[in-house]
């Protein structure tokens, strides 16, 4: 992934209007200001996954890279967004992450797991992401997997998406700076740039999607944005 990084002085944000209209874009109060920090380097990325079987169990990430990763019998549950076939999930690991596999077990090898999988299969060069699927059970890591292009989705399970992204954070994968990911991946392909359908915002006060994609939108070009 080649991503413009933001080198900015720490600022304050006023909450103000843009184009007349008041924007409610989750920052927890219009009438306060916001401190956002400055983005030095690119640190993490987020997996998005979705599970198809209805008997996978447990969705749980053992990822590895250079000086990164976690243990495999320590493996982490994914977050879990909304019942997207039989669940939709993500997991941000930290950019020197190479490769990761999901199973359903804390520690061994579970009845589920799948192959290993590259991050370079769902972060392409020149920017193409992809939605990790998984479509098939099996142990020993033959479970069926398949890295989408997009995510088809309703209004509503879009929604729930940009609920987990803080649009005054400039975090890579739980931010703004997560924007050219979550337009490739989940807006542009289901037409969604305009939608009204409310963001149930876990980081403040619920806009829609098209004031929330405005806001993410306009803080990763530019950087920061008052409102």
């Amino acid at each position: 992934m080649s991503l413009p990084v933001k080198k900015l002085s720490t600022f304050l944000v006023s909450l103000a209007m843009v184009g007349g209209v008041a924007l409610s874009v989750g920052i927890p109060n219009q009438n306060t200001q916001y401190q956002i920090q400055a983005s030095q380097t690119l640190t993490h990325r987020r997996i998005y996954l979705y599970v198809k079987p209805a008997d996978w169990g447990d969705v749980r990430i053992h990822y590895w890279g250079t000086g990164v990763g976690n243990n495999y019998n320590e493996a982490p549950l994914m977050h879990y967004i909304d019942d997207y076939w039989n669940g939709l999930y993500y997991y941000d690991v930290e950019y020197a992450t190479t490769g990761f596999l999901i199973k359903n077990a804390y520690a061994g090898d579970g009845t589920n797991k799948t192959p290993d999988i590259l991050m370079s299969s769902l972060f392409e060069a020149g920017g193409n992401y992809k939605v990790q699927e998984i479509w098939g059970t099996g142990g020993n890591g033959s479970a069926g997997i398949f890295a989408q292009d997009t995510l088809p989705a309703s209004a509503e399970e879009v929604a729930n998406i940009l609920a987990e992204i803080n649009t005054c954070s400039n975090n890579d994968a739980s931010g703004y700076n997560s924007w050219p990911q979550l337009n490739d991946l989940f807006i542009v392909p289901n037409s969604l740039r305009e939608s009204t359908q409310t963001v149930p915002d876990k980081f403040g006060s619920d806009p829609t999607i098209k004031q929330k994609c405005d806001a993410i939108e306009k803080f990763y070009t530019d950087g920061f944005v008052s409102y």
